[in-house]
């Protein structure tokens, strides 16, 4: 498993999951899209922290090599579900649209869905992504989720591991 394509790492569940993994060792990738839904400050903040960590990187729909493969999904939608409705709706054309053309599909996590966002995104095209709900509030503990669902080691022992090698 090489990272995470997160979808909005700038909303209170997202960031700081988005951290936590950064701090793990994993790649996040993150959509530029998210950026014109954020407030300039807010969005400034958040980038002084996680922006600087060269596993993070930020890339626009529209080129083929932002594509990549054997990425796991991150849908915060307790985040979206905070947003106005026509926020909402930017969120849901701009990822029917990321996913339409997609060769490869795989693994999602919706991090707090309600029942409106749990249905959108079942509704991806057939195959495309395998979701798993996460309903806990805090990054430690959706990150040992997602971990115990990737059969991965526990958080903190995947840095320790890279270090070892």
């Amino acid at each position: 498993m090489k990272g995470f394509i997160f979808f909005d790492v700038y909303g209170q569940t997202g960031f700081p999951l988005c951290n936590k993994l950064l701090e793990e060792g994993f790649s996040v990738y993150c959509p530029a899209f998210f950026d014109q839904l954020t407030a300039p400050a807010n969005k400034a903040e958040k980038l002084l922290f996680i922006g600087r960590n060269a596993n993070f990187k930020q890339f626009t729909d529209d080129v083929e090599e932002n594509n990549p493969s054997g990425y796991m999904y991150i849908f915060p939608c307790a985040d979206w579900q905070q947003r106005s409705e026509e926020d909402q709706q930017l969120i849901k054309n701009f990822i029917t649209r990321f996913f339409h053309d997609r060769q490869n599909g795989g693994r999602g996590f919706m991090i707090g869905a309600d029942e409106k966002w749990e249905e959108f995104l079942e509704k991806l095209p057939a195959g495309k992504v395998d979701l798993t709900k996460i309903q806990s509030a805090s990054a430690g503990r959706i990150t040992k989720e997602i971990f115990k669902e990737m059969n991965h080691p526990e958080p903190g022992r995947y840095s320790r591991l890279c270090e070892k090698k």
